[in-house]
């Protein structure tokens, strides 16, 4: 991690800076779950690789995770180049604010829910209450594969109801974080624990 964030933050601050100077309104975007925020001692001291959501729950409210090494060096580099800091995750909205907090706890001061008056951290949503599909995914079956909706929420991000961002930069550790367009460019961070379709 430390040679492929070392390697990518004069890439990424040199974007952030051309296009903050061009008024392009630029952001990075960067998932959850093993790009910011390390999942190992869950996935393997605590589930042995058997995902379970409930206990995955646990973790998220109780903000028990650590930054992924190396990863607060790149955002905060990010941002001082003038990226505005967008977080987007398949993790739901009933576990937003405690993941917003973890990420503060452990040296991501950058994330918030909103900015400027524009939404910038996006959770899946739970289909219960107000927590409903947002009216700018369209997915092909009833349940939104992780392309669909990350794909589709940066081209939101992208769009002038969304903020009107220029994503300069997509970070995650999953190819389904990164295809679908919508970014200049994508980086791709390994995985030790597990591989998503």
């Amino acid at each position: 991690m430390r040679s492929l964030v070392a390697r990518q933050v004069p890439v990424i601050a040199a974007q952030c800076t051309a296009a903050d100077r061009r008024h392009r309104n630029p952001a990075i975007v960067l998932d959850a779950d093993d790009t910011t925020l390390w999942t190992y001692d869950m996935e393997v001291a605590d589930m042995h690789f058997v995902f379970d959501p409930t206990e995955q729950d646990v973790w998220v409210q109780d903000e028990r995770f650590p930054a992924t090494p190396s990863m607060t060096d790149l955002v905060s580099v990010a941002e001082r180049s003038g990226c505005t800091v967008i977080g987007l995750t398949g993790r739901n909205e009933a576990q937003q604010a405690a993941t917003i907090d973890n990420l503060h706890r452990v040296g991501f001061p950058q994330f918030a829910a909103e900015q400027d008056g524009n939404r910038t951290y996006y959770t899946k949503w739970t289909g219960t209450g107000t927590s409903q599909q947002p009216s700018y995914v369209h997915c092909a079956t009833a349940k939104c594969t992780t392309i669909e909706y990350k794909s589709q929420t940066r081209a939101h991000i992208e769009s002038r109801s969304g903020g009107g961002y220029d994503v300069v930069a997509n970070v995650g550790d999953q190819y389904s974080d990164l295809v679908g367009g919508s970014a200049d460019r994508s980086v791709k961070l390994p995985n030790p624990t597990y591989y998503l379709p």
